[in-house]
């Protein structure tokens, strides 16, 4: 299993055996950059670094260095509940940059595949699977990269631009729902405290490095970014 691609994913499911490819524009599961004045092309950053695991808060780093160049990391919190994830990430990056986060891939199969929009969601079914973006904070837009490279799949993404250098910190949370498409609005139910009011039950300091979470009539979580 420690040989398994899938482990250097950011996020691991097997219900989605597909998503180990990557394409130009977006990769499953991983985050991809370029560098407005320094790269023609994304770079795909997988298998990020552990830092810690305590109150359910899975924290890990990603170095997006460019040699030469002032270092660049994005700090990524996740807290996973059932058939989902809340991921909180830090970016901190000093150069105009074009950040796309993927999620699961799933097949395409003509018009069994479906998209739907709404109020800040993104909902992809295809046959039997859905996967399902809510942006809470920090990102441009939710969207899906239809794989151009003839694997016939489809990628739901996130993406951050930024025109200029030395914007700041931003921090970027998404909520990922998953799973059989049968059991969907179980699944939505079962996630209802995180679907529901994310931004209000999220407190992050001015400095961008103290998050609290609060649960939906079951306490809080409280980490720190390094």
């Amino acid at each position: 299993a420690v040989n398994d691609p899938c482990y250097n994913k950011l996020v691991y499911n097997t219900l989605f055996p597909t998503s180990l490819r990557n394409s130009e524009f977006v990769s499953s599961n991983a985050y991809t950059l370029k560098l407005k004045d320094f790269q023609n092309s994304f770079k795909v950053f997988e298998a990020p670094q552990f830092i810690s695991y305590k109150q359910g808060v899975l924290r890990r780093k990603i170095s997006c260095t460019i040699e030469g160049l002032k270092p660049s990391y994005i700090d990524l919190a996740e807290l996973v509940f059932p058939n989902g994830v809340l991921r909180i990430d830090r970016v901190r990056i000093d150069f105009a940059y074009q950040l796309r986060l993927g999620y699961f891939s799933l097949p395409m199969r003509n018009h069994e595949t479906k998209y739907k929009y709404d109020n800040n969601t993104l909902l992809v079914t295809s046959k039997d699977l859905f996967v399902m973006i809510k942006n809470v904070r920090g990102w441009d837009k939710v969207d899906v990269h239809k794989d151009s490279d003839g694997l016939k799949e489809v990628i739901p993404f996130c993406e951050k631009l930024t025109e200029n250098d030395y914007e700041g910190i931003e921090i970027l949370v998404t909520v990922m729902i998953c799973g059989p498409l049968s059991q969907l609005n179980s699944i939505k139910k079962g996630a209802e405290s995180f679907l529901s009011n994310v931004k209000n039950n999220l407190t992050i300091s001015d400095c961008k490095n103290l998050v609290e979470f609060r649960y939906k009539n079951q306490g809080s979580i409280k980490f720190k970014f390094n």
